[in-house]
């Protein structure tokens, strides 16, 4: 049986979420030299493993930023919920 995180997997495609990100050409090449070329890979991605191969501080934010995006977590920058349960939200105020 197939988990909803490996259909994430195998539709994601590299070259379109670092156009997606904007992401400069020497910083794509840096990535793929590293081989983080897999959704799964780049799950494990942390700030200090980025900034260790060199990737300016920028392009490590936004890189971070989607990481957590697709873990559906609280972002470490901002504190915000980036994904926040529509249920939760119901109850506000009450």
């Amino acid at each position: 049986m197939e988990k909803e995180g490996d259909r994430d997997n195998s539709d994601f495609q590299f070259d379109d979420w670092v156009v997606d990100l904007k992401l400069p050409c020497p910083i794509i090449q840096q990535l793929r030299q590293e081989e983080r070329v897999t959704k799964e890979a780049l799950l494990l991605v942390e700030e200090s493993n980025l900034k260790a191969i060199g990737v300016p501080f920028g392009c490590t934010k936004l890189i971070i930023q989607e990481i957590w995006k697709w873990k559906g977590s609280v972002s470490p920058a901002s504190g915000n919920q980036l994904n926040p349960d529509a249920a939760s939200l119901d109850g506000a105020g009450k």
